[in-house]
């Protein structure tokens, strides 16, 4: 038995060697499900706010007011709704996370005083929740079915 693959476990009998491995194999199946997930609802998020805020390419280095704004928007959602970390944001969009910090902070403030940014964003959160709804209630048809 290989015991570099548990350090500092020493006696154990195969049963819980076992069980142990399945437990491994069961987190990793989840980390990936969760994985799929996530990037599934990311691209949907990106989609979602190129076309309301009327953007052609959310993931440009560009600097005007519309992309950046869809870009907020688009952060603001991963990070409150999906929970993603400011690292994974900034990996997709090839930005540092410090940026993504300072645009969901930006999101706080255009959501408070601009009512055209309200809008729109209020508009691409109902898409994404009614997504996840829909999402939802069919695993739940899968899962019933079998």
């Amino acid at each position: 038995m290989n015991y570099w693959i548990f350090p500092g476990i020493t006696n154990f009998n195969k049963f819980e060697y076992d069980e142990l491995v399945v437990s491994k194999r069961f987190e990793s199946l989840k980390q990936l499900e969760k994985a799929l997930l996530e990037s599934s609802y990311t691209e949907y998020i990106i989609n979602i706010c190129q076309k309301i805020f009327e953007v052609k390419d959310i993931k440009s280095t560009k600097r005007n007011r519309d992309l950046t704004e869809a870009r907020f928007a688009s952060w603001y959602l991963m990070k409150k709704i999906l929970l993603m970390t400011y690292m994974k944001i900034g990996r997709i969009y090839r930005k540092d996370h410090s940026t993504i910090i300072h645009g969901v902070k930006e999101h706080n403030n255009l959501y408070q005083y601009t009512t055209e940014y309200r809008t729109r964003f209020n508009d691409a959160r109902n898409l994404l929740i009614e997504k996840m709804k829909r999402d939802d209630e069919a695993k739940e048809r899968i899962k019933n079915k079998q």
